[in-house]
């Protein structure tokens, strides 16, 4: 695809954008996949040493997301820029809290800020579904209806 059709333009004062993304892209889907097995209770009952395996590669996805995800926000186009920044730093508070809350031995306060932390990593595939379903039945943005 040429740089002239690419949905987000190349930025001249920031070459590092797109491997900065990329980079939070996969930080990102480690976190997302990670999480996915910490919310079963099963697995937290019956092996707490995979849960806390798992809740270590959750943190260090979420870090990598959000670290990078506040550089490319800085970078990104002006709309949903204050949206975007207010979940990358919600995600890394609630995730500090909740891993803090573990630490202390604090376990109903550690699953209540892991469950936030869990519904604001989920959010980016629940809006991709809503805005697939909104295309799908008011027509893609700017179309002519």
């Amino acid at each position: 695809m040429p740089e002239s059709k690419a949905p987000l333009q190349p930025h001249d004062n920031f070459p590092l954008y797109y491997p900065v993304l990329i980079v939070h892209m996969i930080g990102g889907t480690i976190a997302m996949l990670a999480v996915v097995p910490q919310v079963w209770p099963w697995l937290r009952t019956h092996h707490p040493k995979v849960h806390r395996t798992f809740g270590r590669i959750y943190l260090v996805g979420t870090l990598v997301a959000v670290a990078t995800g506040l550089v490319v926000v800085w970078w990104a186009p002006k709309p949903g820029k204050t949206g975007a920044l207010c979940l990358l730093l919600v995600w890394g508070a609630t995730s500090a809290i909740g891993y803090h809350a573990a630490r202390r031995r604090n376990f109903a306060k550690h699953r209540q800020f892991m469950l936030y932390s869990f519904a604001i990593a989920m959010n980016n595939i629940w809006a991709a579904f809503a805005l697939i379903v909104l295309v799908a039945l008011l027509g893609s943005p700017g179309s002519a209806t």
